[in-house]
């Protein structure tokens, strides 16, 4: 039962020093997570547009191309 009160003081504790940091840093807890799931949703965003973009490029060259060589 030691083992597993030693590993649930360990997580508060880290729990804790998180908190401590983002109050030093001037951002509280909530604001920081939603401000990652903002960039990470802008970034999944650019994301799939270079994907799509990638993808008419690759179409667009293969339709240039003659069959002889793509087949």
């Amino acid at each position: 039962m030691e083992h597993y009160d030693l590993n649930v003081a360990f997580v508060l504790s880290l729990e804790r020093l998180e908190e401590m940091t983002l109050a030093a840093s001037g951002n509280p807890l909530n604001e920081n997570i939603s401000m990652s799931r903002n960039k990470l949703s802008i970034y999944a965003i650019l994301h799939l547009i270079v994907s799509l973009f990638v993808g008419l490029v690759i179409v667009i060259i293969f339709r240039k191309l003659p069959f002889d060589f793509v087949c």
